[in-house]
């Protein structure tokens, strides 16, 4: 159908002439003189800045270009978490018209199921304060990207750590860096885990 497809380099780009485009061939190791008649111009999508803005607000991650990041892709598409926030389109990747539109049904159909349920129901594995261990060091506050970790003033007055359940994602980052093992994921003390990697290693 007249379609050539030439593979350059980023470090030499096409040059667009009068009435030709000059372009170096990595395949052939020639440069190439293409005449045309008109040139198209193909831009990337980007996000745009009140993504990362909204993305910010909902404490959402992002990834390297700005789009939205949702967590086991393959797993749970179309969901961020179970905090009712859902993901579609263009806004976690360039997307078609028709990817974008098969995103949103599955969007609205979470959505739905979520409002129908009537409540919502949290996997076990969130993280846990141990209050007594706790030094209120707020480390594990600004490791958490969801905002689901908080220092509050205790009776005592002391600062400690407070997990949100419903904002926890069970990432496990509070508890690396807690530095006092006071935060644990769900049932999974330290002791435990330190239990499965010796299992494992013998």
């Amino acid at each position: 159908m007249g379609v050539e497809i030439i593979r350059y380099s980023p470090e030499r780009p096409p040059e667009v002439g009068e009435g030709t485009v000059t372009v170096y061939d990595e395949i052939s190791d020639m440069e190439a003189h293409i005449p045309f008649d008109r040139v198209v111009l193909a831009v990337p999508m980007v996000p745009s800045e009140s993504t990362r803005n909204l993305a910010g607000i909902l404490k959402v991650p992002t990834d390297e270009y700005g789009f939205l990041v949702e967590p086991h892709l393959r797993v749970r598409p179309e969901e961020f978490a179970p905090r009712g926030i859902f993901i579609a389109g263009c806004a976690h990747w360039p997307s078609t018209m028709t990817e974008a539109i098969l995103q949103g049904y599955g969007a609205a159909s979470r959505a739905h199921d979520l409002i129908s349920a009537g409540r919502i129901e949290r996997c076990c594995h969130v993280a846990r304060v141990d209050a007594h261990l706790c030094r209120g060091c707020g480390r594990c506050e600004e490791a958490c990207e969801h905002g689901a970790v908080e220092l509050i003033v205790a009776e005592d007055g002391l600062k400690e750590a407070r997990v949100k359940s419903i904002h926890c994602t069970g990432c496990g980052v509070c508890t690396a860096v807690c530095p006092s093992g006071a935060i644990s994921l769900g049932d999974m003390s330290p002791g435990q885990v330190d239990i499965m990697v010796e299992a494992v290693g013998e």
